[in-house]
């Protein structure tokens, strides 16, 4: 990318606030953005696994969900839900070979491209943006190792709830009322239940009851957390509870 793209700053702003580039030098950061390319990518345009073979991808607005869809039923699993400053596909660009999961653009996405080769060469040549990508591997396998345990462990009501905790916007530390949950905020119940390995009938049924208790509030288009401390306890006591059962 160019300096004087009008998409510049706002990917500097993207790439020094994601866990992959934090605090590596600048002179690396903007180096480096200079290899990227600018897409647009139009809601519900699928990306292919060809193409994350040949490039690495960070979006620097939208969503991505990347799912796995049994053929023979149909029934979706969304493994992940990738926002500005994640990079997919991360398997591929350790392995080199075509992964079998499904990318989507939820939103209108604005992303950056860059050659997974060159992606590669950086994990060899820059010992910061090594440094950086072990601990986001580890975020990615924490995620994955939390879902497979909700998905054996807990209903859907506990698992729902530790997603919408999960996702929780930071704020003051303090604060218990209000909590926005922008990432997964206006994705409709059938999405959620994808990401929660339910249906939406079942997701429905969780949600009145989450709201019946006053720790969430749903409008048209807009999730909230109205009690942080009642979805925190929430959380905790299915975690107790499963921990007394297996002594």
């Amino acid at each position: 990318m160019k300096k004087d793209s009008p998409y510049y700053e706002k990917s500097l702003k993207v790439m020094r606030d994601s866990l992959l580039f934090k605090n590596v030098e600048e002179d690396f950061l903007k180096e480096t953005l200079s290899w990227f390319e600018l897409k647009h990518i139009k809601k519900g345009t699928l990306i292919y696994p060809e193409e994350t073979l040949k490039w690495m991808y960070m979006p620097i607005s939208g969503r991505v969900k990347a799912s796995q869809v049994n053929p023979h039923t149909g029934k979706e699993y969304i493994v992940f839900l990738l926002s500005p400053g994640d990079i997919f596909d991360i398997i591929v660009l350790m392995e080199k070979v075509e992964n079998s999961i499904i990318l989507e653009a939820i939103d209108d996405v604005d992303v950056l491209r860059v050659d997974a080769d060159a992606a590669r060469a950086w994990l060899d040549d820059n010992p910061q943006f090594n440094k950086n990508f072990l601990p986001y591997l580890g975020k990615r396998m924490r995620y994955l190792e939390q879902n497979a345990s909700d998905l054996a462990l807990y209903d859907t009501t506990t698992r729902l709830s530790k997603l919408i905790l999960r996702n929780v916007d930071e704020g003051e530390p303090s604060k218990i009322d209000d909590h926005t949950v922008s990432l997964i905020n206006d994705l409709s119940n059938d999405t959620i239940a994808k990401m929660i390995g339910s249906v939406r009938a079942v997701v429905n049924r969780s949600i009145q009851k989450l709201k019946s208790d006053k720790i969430i509030e749903i409008t048209r288009k807009e999730k909230r957390v109205k009690n942080l401390k009642k979805l925190i306890n929430r959380c905790e006591d299915a975690l107790f509870h499963k921990n007394k059962e297996s002594i």
